[in-house]
């Protein structure tokens, strides 16, 4: 009658096991689908940035600007200063 008992004891304790197996595994397969989704989602992210990277690299960069150039801008800021102002005086 022992071991009768303890086979019962076994048989429902595996059940039991069997039980939370099914259930974890169910877990596993979500978290794997989860996990398939955020791949993709970072596949997507990373070809996006590429060709943002791609797409600044070919703007042209500008030279920098000659002695000559940087006195001209000094020159009309100025008289854009001195146009602004006396528009405002005389408004």
């Amino acid at each position: 009658m022992e071991h009768a008992a303890s086979v019962a004891r076994l048989v429902e304790l595996l059940g039991h096991g069997q039980g939370a197996e099914a259930a974890l595994e169910a877990v596993m397969e979500a978290i794997e689908a989860d996990y398939e989704r955020l791949l993709q989602q970072r596949d997507a992210a990373e070809a996006s940035e590429l060709a943002e990277m791609a797409a600044l690299e070919e703007i042209p960069q500008l030279p920098r600007a000659t002695e000559e150039e940087d006195q001209l801008t000094l020159e009309a800021a100025g008289r854009f200063c001195d146009d602004t102002a006396a528009l405002v005086n005389f408004s």
